[in-house]
Formats: C-alpha cells, sequence, structure tokens
C-alpha cells in the first residue's frame, strides 16, 4: 500500500516526539483528513485497516484523538477541546 501523506516532515516531527511511526502515519492522516472513518485512514496512510484499529485504538487512549459514533460506525478526528 502507498500512503497519501502530502508533508513527511510532519511524520518526523511525530516520530521525535514519541509517536511510533504507524502511529505518526495514522495521526498526519488525520490532520491531513481533517478526520474520517479507519478505512479511509488504513487507505490514506497505506497501512492495513487491523493495523489501523490498533494504533487508533492506542491514540484514543492516550486522550489525542476522539471518536465519534456516526451511523453507528466509529469515526475518528484529532481531539478537540472547543
Amino acid at each position: 500500500m502507498d500512503m497519501k501523506i502530502k508533508n513527511p516532515d510532519v511524520l518526523k516531527k511525530l516520530e521525535q516526539t514519541g509517536f511510533s511511526d504507524k502511529e505518526a502515519l495514522v495521526y498526519a492522516s488525520l490532520l491531513e483528513l481533517g478526520g474520517a472513518y479507519p478505512s479511509r485512514i488504513a487507505e490514506y496512510a497505506g497501512l492495513k485497516r487491523s493495523t489501523v484499529y490498533n494504533v487508533l485504538l492506542h491514540l484514543s487512549v492516550r486522550g489525542l484523538i476522539s471518536e465519534i459514533d456516526k451511523k453507528s460506525k466509529l469515526f475518528y478526528q484529532i481531539f478537540s477541546i472547543f
């Protein structure tokens, strides 16, 4: 799978702050997409969907992203307090 990340410098910066390579891909995908369903994130990040689900869980537990139930499907976005 090919990743579609438009700004690879973001990946390096995220990894420098403690993100794993896969966490950085998923988080950067969410930044660029503005939020998405796991299948879209997997396609954009160039990762398997099962891997994306695991990464989303870790990012969610760390309070970095939020889950929203949309039409009985989970939609993910960068956590915002606003």
